[in-house]
């Protein structure tokens, strides 16, 4: 895996050569793919919160545990199961020139998809009762038999839209992955607990609504995909150094994203070996929320991957360092308030989402809630990794974050409990992310800390805080909850202009949005523009 670096440092350090409509192009392609993954995210969220909520509150805290414990198994084996093929085959489509090359790799992937999602399938409905049988409790065979054919649905329409994310197109990915595919899950929920099912009904409903979703984006992909992969037609002078394998990339990637979901479940699993589905339950509720910090940040992950390429393909490292600064404060504007209530209101978020008998999670909520938000903030690291072509550093830092895991996990759970659970996750997810992040910087000289990055960062904190703090939500006041919401998210856009911190992309994204919603805004858009910063993004590149 030939690495770019050695040759790039005087680049590195110059204004890319394609001038300011480069910069426009990746910021727009950013905006609009983030901006439609967020809208889709957003329905994936509140789609799936509702049914995760439904269920909680008509099954017994056991099963709600199973049934958590079954959608961690069945989500780990998902991404195994995929062999880095969603990652490799974006990254290689975004890179190759040909069309016919591009149709070539299409075909061969889709054959080693379909044949691994069967495979996949048919292992963990045979082995359930083993897997069962490790977790103690037989009650688990029915839950693993049941959720294995959603395994291979969800392979299936995971590399679908890998073909569409590797010419910049996320539409498919948010409607049928993001949308569709909850929504489906929630309606079929509806009509089991409408007909009595009871908790069979329920994960019957899981699988039914991952293949026909799965049908849906297969129809799809079958209609639209070999005119996209025409129309995305670029320069064939693309950088050779930057070139890495399919092959070479999909085996990185594939023990990449298995130790990196390994590492997302581990600590539940070895939870689940120490106490009961009870705390297991608890801990999912926490560990729910918490992760939608990364469900944010997936959306700016998904469409930077094919952008990151993109730029190191034509060589245009200023604009790396530019796009990757603007990620990191997106995602800091989309989740600093959810940041700040999950920190410091605890108690009326789970009482919101789970009811008042999942308040003992609330020490790890905290703790989980912590850590989730710094790594988000950091910007889409991991991506980048990929997307630049050094899949085995991405491959080393999941391979450390999962040492963390485990062996804190097994050090402090016993001991601990789910709050032993909590500091392994969150000390684990936090290398992972600062590892990537160490590595773009030795090579590209990129991170997040530029000055548009932390003064907004810092005000909008010093601001929030005392809020939050002198604010006690009563349990049930949920219209206070979400106004603190509401306020929180204007104070973040507002920090923006008064420090200054107005970048070019935000001016693109703007007018995108504008055109977009047949609005003009002359006013706040003359306003932003005079609150544009003036200072570099990064520092000058040293030679690595």
């Amino acid at each position: 895996m030939s690495g770019p670096a050695e040759t790039l440092a005087e680049e590195g350090a110059e204004e890319s050569e394609r001038g300011v409509p480069a910069l426009d192009e990746t910021m727009g392609t950013l905006g609009r793919g983030t901006a439609a993954l967020a809208v889709s995210t957003a329905a994936f969220i509140f789609l799936g919160f509702l049914a995760r909520v439904t269920i909680a509150r008509v099954v017994s805290l056991s099963q709600w545990g199973e049934f958590s414990l079954g959608l961690a198994l069945s989500s780990l084996l998902a991404i195994v199961v995929t062999l880095g093929l969603p990652s490799a085959v974006s990254r290689a489509l975004s890179y190759e020139p040909n069309v016919e090359a591009r149709l070539k790799i299409v075909r061969l992937t889709l054959i080693v998809s379909i044949v691994s999602a069967i495979a996949g399938s048919v292992v963990v409905f045979v082995t359930a009762p083993y897997l069962a049988a490790a977790f103690h409790d037989s009650g688990l065979t029915i839950v693993f038999e049941l959720f294995a054919p959603a395994i291979g649905f969800t392979v299936i329409s995971t590399v679908l839209a890998a073909y569409f994310q590797g010419v910049e197109r996320v539409a498919p990915n948010a409607i049928f992955n993001m949308a569709l595919n909850p929504a489906l899950f929630l309606g079929f929920l509806a009509l089991a607990l409408a007909f009595h099912t009871g908790f069979f009904g329920i994960m019957v409903a899981y699988a039914v609504s991952a293949g026909v979703a799965c049908a849906a984006i297969a129809v799809y992909t079958r209609a639209k995909l070999p005119k996209a992969l025409s129309d995305h037609t670029h320069s064939s002078e693309a950088d050779p150094t930057g070139h890495v394998s399919l092959l070479s990339m999909s085996i990185a990637l594939f023990g990449a994203g298995s130790l990196n979901l390994l590492t997302q479940f581990a600590d539940t699993l070895i939870l689940a070996l120490y106490t009961t589905t009870a705390i297991v339950g608890l801990y999912a509720a926490g560990m729910t929320l918490a992760r939608l910090f990364l469900a944010g940040a997936s959306a700016l992950l998904y469409i930077y991957l094919p952008v990151s390429t993109r730029l190191r393909r034509t060589r245009d490292f200023d604009g790396l360092r530019k796009s990757y600064v603007t990620s990191a404060r997106w995602v800091t504007v989309l989740t600093l308030p959810v940041f700040c209530v999950f920190f410091f209101q605890p108690g009326p978020t789970l009482g919101f989402v789970f009811g008042a008998s999942f308040n003992q999670a609330i020490l790890a909520l905290r703790i989980l809630t912590i850590a989730s938000f710094i790594s988000v903030i950091i910007g889409p690291a991991n991506a980048g990794l990929s997307g630049l072509g050094h899949p085995l550093a991405n491959l080393t830092s999941a391979g450390s974050s999962l040492l963390i895991n485990v062996g804190l996990s097994f050090a402090l759970i016993p001991t601990w409990g789910l709050i032993g659970a909590a500091v392994a996750w969150s000390v684990a997810r936090l290398a992972y992310t600062c590892l990537c992040l160490a590595y773009i910087w030795k090579v590209y000289r990129v991170n997040p800390f530029a000055s548009q990055f932390t003064k907004p960062l810092v005000l909008s904190l010093a601001i929030l805080v005392p809020l939050f703090l002198l604010i006690t939500i009563p349990v049930g006041s949920y219209v206070l909850l979400l106004s603190l919401v509401a306020v929180a998210y204007g104070v973040c856009l507002l920090t923006i202009p008064l420090t200054r911190s107005v970048e070019r992309a935000d001016l693109v994204l703007f007018d995108a949005s504008l055109r977009r919603l047949g609005l003009r805004w002359n006013r706040l858009r003359n306003f932003l523009e005079s609150h544009q910063t003036r200072e570099r993004v990064a520092p000058t590149a040293a030679t690595p």
